[in-house]
C-alpha cells in the first residue's frame, strides 16, 4: 500500500517525501530506513498527550533531486 502511495505523490509532483519518527521507536525508526528515508535532523521536545519526544526528521528524494540538493 505504501509503494502506491509514493508512487502517487511523485507522479502527482512531489520532490522530497518526509516522515517524523519518535527516537526510540526501534520498529518504526527501521520501517522507514528500509525504504531510503535519511535523518537530516533532530526535534527535542515534540509534546505528543503527556510526553515529550525527540523526534527524528527523515527525508526521502521523491524526483530526480538528492539529499545533498
Amino acid at each position: 500500500m505504501y509503494r502506491q502511495l509514493e508512487s502517487w505523490m511523485q507522479a502527482s509532483g512531489a520532490q522530497w517525501l518526509r516522515r517524523g519518527v519518535v527516537v526510540g521507536n526501534t520498529r518504526a525508526e527501521r520501517c522507514w530506513e528500509r525504504p531510503g528515508y535519511v535523518e537530516v535532523r533532530r526535534r527535542d521536545g515534540i509534546v505528543m498527550g503527556v510526553r515529550s519526544n525527540t523526534v527524528r526528521v527523515m527525508v526521502k528524494p521523491a524526483g530526480a533531486g538528492t539529499l545533498d540538493d
